[in-house]
């Protein structure tokens, strides 16, 4: 009896274990990955590309027989990365920006790739990393350039009708909670600011802090 046990909880083991990596998508910088490439000219290509660094200036493309094309960054608005289980992730090529303490975004002179989180009507979350992981539509971070634990990652926040992407929070500088915190309730203020979202923040209440962020964009965007 206690072997038939062990026995039915190793097969079920396996199986969730299984469904858990066909149910996942994860892309690392340089893999080949299936997918799609949108064109700022609106113009699509199928096919497969390299998943790009944050500062690549070009995308390797392959079509459908193998034939390899490299393409301007530049050129492209965004790459999608798809399996046949349906999960997908979105690279966006985008301005960066850095946030000052008056609310204003100073424009940097640089694009980089950016992974969407929250794709959102009033305000979009995006990370900065070449790893992630899609695991059944939620997005992770799951390394930064080299295989670090845990992972660090820059966070940039976009409002509606602003050209730059302004750094959110960022997570690389430090990793201690108390650090991530304080540049949260900063920023997170500045960028809420005139919302019952930035009040919160400035008051640390639970549920608003460094690692709700996901949670934030999504309320602001009235999806909560």
């Amino acid at each position: 009896m206690k072997k038939t046990t062990l026995l039915l909880f190793v097969l079920l083991s396996f199986y969730y274990s299984m469904q858990a990596q066909v149910n996942t998508l994860t892309s690392v910088f340089n893999e080949k990955v299936k997918g799609e490439i949108i064109f700022q000219n609106g113009k699509t290509l199928e096919g497969k590309f390299r998943v790009p660094g944050l500062n690549s200036k070009q995308i390797v493309f392959f079509d459908k027989n193998g034939n390899k094309t490299d393409l301007e960054s530049d050129d492209i608005k965004y790459l999608i990365s798809k399996n046949e289980q349906g999960n997908y992730s979105v690279i966006e090529y985008s301005q960066i920006g850095r946030l000052k303490k008056t609310g204003e975004i100073k424009a940097i002179n640089k694009k980089i790739w950016l992974q969407v989180v929250v794709d959102g009507e009033k305000a979009d979350l995006y990370i900065a990393g070449t790893a992630f992981e899609v695991n059944n539509g939620i997005i992770e971070p799951v390394a930064y350039g080299t295989n670090q634990h845990p992972p660090s990652f820059n966070y940039y926040g976009k409002m509606e009708g602003r050209d730059a992407i302004p750094v959110f929070i960022d997570t690389e500088i430090s990793g201690t909670t108390l650090f991530k915190n304080a540049m949260f309730k900063q920023f997170g203020y500045q960028f809420f600011e005139g919302t019952p979202i930035a009040d919160k923040i400035k008051k640390k209440l639970e549920g608003y802090r460094s690692e709700d962020r996901k949670k934030v964009f999504l309320e602001y965007n009235g999806m909560l």
